[in-house]
């Protein structure tokens, strides 16, 4: 009996040894696949374990036969750093996972030319800002941003040198706003910036913003541009009979026409003389 019980022990010594070398081919076939950091790590600790666990049953076979106390002490070395390996090995796939959902919803919410954020977001988050700012009486202003003449420079240059155009007012509107602003391409060569500022503040802060694109997005700042590239400004200050994120831009786009009406490169703002 006990020899029969040898005999099977053997065999499933051989077998797991065998799989342990399946998972450590399959391993080393499957890592050069892996596009993240963490998912490499976690295959490289699958093979370890594999090793550790191929190790362990061979250890295990020798130790039957030999009877000794320091194969034994082997033996359970091998098997903690087996289960050490596959538990570090799942935690790195839960965090790689974290990570896998975090750039597919910063590839949602952000636009895939300028990086900043798209209007879809933008909506979301700048209509939450605004009932904050209502339910606690928080002064707040958003500039429509429009590049003047766009649609001739990118017939007269080219799509991708209007791409580049957007990109520099993009970098320039990064440089002019606070890091709590909320920066968005509103679509096409439109722009939009949501932030806290007191109403006497408004004007000023976008004529700030205006002359940051007018004086970084030239040829001479920017290789990548044919010609300087301007912007016209509509601002729209959250007045008591505002009562929405909707509202607000539709009152800041009647200050941007006004502000191309009255020859561009300029910003606009209701009662600005008031």
């Amino acid at each position: 009996m006990e020899t029969i019980v040898t005999w099977i022990e053997s065999i499933t010594n051989i077998i797991n040894v065998s799989l342990a070398v399946v998972i450590l081919s399959l391993g080393l076939r499957i890592l050069k696949s892996m596009r993240f950091s963490l998912q490499r790590g976690s295959v490289r600790l699958f093979i370890a374990a594999a090793l550790l666990f191929a190790a362990k049953e061979v250890v295990a076979s020798i130790e039957r036969g030999m009877q000794a106390m320091w194969l034994h002490d082997i033996h359970e070395v091998l098997e903690t750093g087996f289960i050490c390996c596959l538990c570090y090995a799942m935690y790195l796939i839960v965090q790689s996972e974290k990570l896998e959902i975090s750039n597919l919803h910063e590839q949602v919410s952000l636009d895939a030319l300028t990086g900043l954020m798209n209007l879809r977001a933008f909506s979301k988050l700048g209509a939450l800002r605004v009932k904050h700012a209502r339910e606690n009486g928080l002064p707040l202003a958003l500039f429509m941003i429009d590049l003047d003449g766009f649609k001739q420079y990118n017939d007269t240059y080219g799509h991708e040198a209007g791409n580049a155009a957007l990109k520099a007012v993009a970098a320039a509107l990064r440089h002019s706003a606070r890091e709590n602003d909320l920066i968005a391409r509103y679509g096409g060569e439109e722009f939009v910036l949501l932030l806290f500022t007191s109403p006497d503040a408004a004007l000023s802060a976008a004529e700030r913003v205006r002359r940051t694109i007018e004086s970084e997005c030239s040829p001479d700042g920017n290789l990548a541009l044919y010609r300087s590239i301007t912007a016209s400004i509509g601002v729209a200050r959250l007045e008591p009979s505002i009562l929405s994120l909707t509202e607000l831009i539709e009152t800041a786009d009647q200050q941007l026409y006004r502000a191309k009406h009255n020859g561009r490169n300029q910003a606009s703002m209701a009662n600005e003389d008031a």
